[in-house]
């Protein structure tokens, strides 16, 4: 009917496959063949004339080719019809069509069907709903039979008998109640079959073998197990994956779609507003898209709002009480439908479910079996009781490739961490918890060169959520401080790795206040150190803080004799010092890492002192020099095997290999080279999927267009580098786009807006960001400002900038913040300006020329002119 009055209303028009979905079926992806069979029937219905009223175009969709005629007072439409032995349904059913669909099919192919779901899911909803449908495909009709209210196994058989009106037995075997069914064309719904599974399993039977008429339809939070039993489990209602989205796009989803109509009914004339968007559709999210559940919230918005339902799901099963008065009283509350499953458990399945909420999401057998130990339920003895609660609807399953995994919807969660605290059993659960998660966390740092980045995020990142609960609960007085430290040592640099930079400080800052008074440092003191450092100067920039842990990092390594952390910290100071500008001393601590390589890794750590030593030489203005090692390092990280860990030294190497030989390209006039060779480190950031060297090789693409004129590429970047920054907590990556940004703002010629923010964004605070890089954005500045009438405010900028490097001629930019100044005198005049900027240039120019800076050297000579 809804296809028939949709091609109606457009008589003589196409009508695309897609808008019907669309009008049918919103937010669901629905096969086209389910169009193509409401079609069928449509036709079907509309045969009796003999004519073709509806044309297909084909591969596009549909046109009503009869003629219409409108009526000014339409008959009223006749409600439908309720067949008299099935309950009838007051409300709509919603987000259920394919469902439908489904089921319908299912039956009339396999004949026997049950609907499996947890409690709440609308299993009896779906259920009349297929039968309505089906009424007419059974001459002697269709019956309904509820289960709930029936104790004992032996009345099954007699209530069937009342249901189908058949004449009183004299035995009420299932035998003999099939006999009379002989011949017979009969639907027959066994509604809530889960307290009685094998009595309505075998009444099932012995009705399908009497005859092939008979067509059962079961609902059950459990198989019945029953031969030629088809299973067709009910998904949740679709939910939507973000809760920022416009009303009209959530409403899309039939989970938000049922709230909203159960809000509309409950409190007359409810529109979804964009205040409340939010808020419904983390509700719907947060009840797992449960219909009875969103029900019930439903009802609760009229006393609190629904800001106020949202707020209030830490407590839902308390919350959720609003159900009907005439319904079933395990659908009055959430908590009755929690407690209908739960009395029907063994005491194991209880334990064992109980157990399982404390993890904080999903979870795969292994853990399962960590978690529920104990005497009385060994690991063999846990499989076997999560494959029976997954049977009953208590655990989803996701399956995905070759692994499967387990999860306790939300709403059972609450409901299960009450019973688990109740029992006494919750500090044995959450210490069985907390000591699987860290034995998962041992040694996986050190196994991303190994596997891989792809398999590497597959196996470890889904267990993050794990480590947040542990850590949360370890940190608690009922918790293990000890072994909150050890995990936090273990997830140091996997944290840094990830680019999940304030989850590592935070988790680190906790660990170091809550160490015992006086303790020896020891392994995990090391390495929360060293993570704390590193996560600091990604944040604040190299400062005391970083320089102190970076020390301490380097002393507990040489007390333990751990030469892994010892490499790490000697990288980590040459580093800072690199970006401090004292380059000096990050030559010679580089040539010592260089040199401290040892064992296995000896290979690769040569290379990240190379790396690093060809580093500090380009800074130094000893371009020709840095391009022989970076490109000796480049190369040689091409071999099987030699590639560092960027789990070790926070960076790939290879990519900032690339950065700084684009860098150095540039400077030497070889821009073709130096536009390539930074596209090859971004792309490698890309494919190695690592936030930090995809912000150093942003950084170094942006600051090379801008010196080569090209502020469309360097806005495009900026954005991106920006963007990746505030995604994963990188500061400096943050203030780094900012500061390109209003570079790029300023040579676009916006010097009103560009100015103040470039002003800002290289306040000394923040300047500290800019590391190496701070003299030559310092340098931009000063031309704005001289460009803006600022001629005094120029000169002490750019005097800024010739400080930071301490006014040495062996500077990477050196040459440029000459001729910047050069040019800021001119623009302030007096009578010594001019001889001084000419000094100046001619310093620059030799400088250049020394340097082997070509690209420098163009600017200067254009500045001389």
């Amino acid at each position: 009917m809804d296809i028939l009055l949709l091609l109606a209303s457009r008589p003589g028009e196409l009508v695309t496959k897609d808008e019907i979905q669309q009008r049918l079926w919103p937010g669901i992806f629905v096969d086209e063949a389910s169009v193509r069979v409401h079609m069928s029937s449509l036709r079907k219905a509309l045969s009796a004339d003999g004519l073709d009223h509806i044309h297909t175009v084909a591969g596009r969709g549909y046109i009503f080719v009869s003629p219409v005629t409108w009526s000014a007072e339409p008959e009223p439409a006749s409600a439908p019809q309720a067949h008299p032995h099935l309950p009838s349904r007051l409300e709509r059913l919603i987000g259920r069509a394919t469902v439908v669909d489904g089921v319908a099919a299912q039956i009339l192919e396999r004949r026997f069907v049950t609907i499996v779901g947890p409690g709440g899911i609308g299993k009896t909803s779906v259920a009349l709903e297929v039968a309505g449908r089906l009424a007419d495909e059974f001459a002697d009709g269709v019956r309904f039979v509820d289960l709930a209210t029936l104790e004992d196994p032996e009345t099954a058989p007699g209530a069937l008998a009342i249901a189908l009106g058949l004449p009183v037995l004299s035995e009420l075997s299932p035998g003999a109640l099939a006999k009379p069914l002989a011949g017979k064309r009969l639907l027959i719904v066994l509604d809530n079959c889960e307290r009685l599974a094998e009595a309505a399993a075998t009444v099932a039977e012995a009705m399908l073998r009497a005859t092939s008429g008979i067509c059962v339809l079961a609902t059950s939070r459990e198989a019945l197990r029953a031969e030629g039993e088809w299973l067709h489990r009910l998904p949740p209602l679709a939910t939507p994956a973000s809760t920022e989205m416009t009303p009209s796009a959530a409403l899309r989803y039939s989970a938000v779609e049922l709230f909203v109509d159960r809000v509309d009914a409950a409190v007359g004339g409810y529109r979804l507003s964009p205040e409340d968007c939010t808020y419904v559709v983390e509700i719907c999210r947060r009840l797992d898209g449960l219909p009875l559940a969103i029900e019930l919230a439903a009802t609760t918005v009229a006393a609190l709002g629904v800001r106020g339902v949202a707020e209030g799901l830490d407590d839902r099963l308390a919350l959720l009480t609003g159900g009907r008065r005439t319904a079933q009283s395990r659908h009055q509350t959430l908590r009755a439908a929690h407690d209908w499953s739960y009395d029907l458990l063994s005491p194991p399945e209880q334990r064992v479910l109980n157990s399982l909420s404390v993890v904080a999401g999903g979870f795969d057998l292994a853990l399962a079996c960590a978690v529920a130990d104990d005497p009385a339920t060994p690991p063999d003895k846990v499989r076997s009781l999560v494959g029976a609660l997954s049977g009953k609807s208590l655990i989803a399953v996701e399956s995905g490739g070759r692994s499967v995994r387990y999860r306790l919807l939300e709403s059972t969660k609450v409901y299960a961490i009450e019973k688990l605290q109740v029992s006494g059993h919750w500090a044995r659960a959450a210490r069985n918890y907390a000591e699987a998660t860290l034995a998962s966390f041992l040694g996986a740092a050190d196994e991303w060169a190994r596997l891989g980045s792809d398999a590497w995020l597959a196996l470890h990142a889904s267990r993050l959520e794990d480590a947040r609960a542990v850590l949360e609960w370890a940190f608690s007085e009922a918790g293990d401080r000890s072994l909150a430290r050890k995990l936090t040592a273990e997830l140091s640099a996997i944290w840094l790795h990830m680019g999940l930079v304030r989850e590592c400080l935070s988790w680190c800052r906790r660990a170091m206040t809550s160490g015992p008074q006086g303790a020896a440092p020891d392994a995990s003191e090391m390495k929360i150190q060293h993570a704390y450092g590193i996560a600091h100067s990604f944040t604040h920039g190299t400062d005391q803080v970083t320089r102190s842990n970076i020390a301490a990092t380097i002393d507990i390594a040489q007390s333990l004799g751990n030469h892994d952390y010892a490499i790490r910290g000697l990288w980590a100071l040459a580093s800072s010092e690199l970006n401090e500008g004292e380059l000096e001393l990050a030559l010679v601590h580089a040539a010592q890492l260089r040199d401290a390589a040892d064992g296995a890794a000896a290979a690769a750590e040569r290379l990240v002192g190379e790396r690093i030593y060809g580093s500090v030489l380009h800074l130094l203005g000893r371009h020709a020099e840095a391009r022989i090692a970076l490109e000796r390092a480049r190369d040689a990280y091409g071999v099987p095997g030699q590639r560092a860990s960027a789990t070790r030294f926070q960076f790939d190497q290879l990519v900032l290999a690339q950065g700084f030989l684009a860098m150095i390209a540039w400077i030497e006039g070889d821009e073709t080279g130096a536009r390539l060779a930074a596209e090859a480190a971004v792309a490698e950031a890309v494919s190695v999927d690592h936030a930090g060297s995809l912000g150093f090789a942003l950084d170094t693409a942006i600051t090379l267009a801008i010196l080569r004129g090209d502020l469309a590429d360097a806005e495009r970047a900026s954005t991106r580098l920006g963007q990746m920054g505030a995604n994963v907590g990188f500061e400096v990556w943050m203030i780094r786009g900012e500061i390109l940004r209003a570079i790029i703002q300023v040579r676009s010629g916006d010097l009103s807006a560009g100015l103040p923010r470039l002003q800002a964004s290289l306040a000394p605070p923040r300047r500290r960001m800019a590391s190496y890089r701070a003299p030559l954005f310092l340098a931009e500045l000063a031309q704005a400002e001289a460009a803006a009438g600022l001629p005094e405010k120029a000169l002490a900028t750019i005097d800024d900038a010739i400080d930071w490097f301490r006014g040495a001629d062996a500077f990477w930019c050196a040459p440029e913040c000459y001729r910047v100044k050069a040019a800021v005198l001119r623009t302030q005049g007096g009578p010594n300006a001019t001889r001084e900027a000419e000094a100046l240039l001619s310093r620059a120019f030799g400088l250049a020329q020394s340097q082997g800076a070509v690209g420098w050297q163009q600017r200067i000579s254009t500045a001389a002119v």
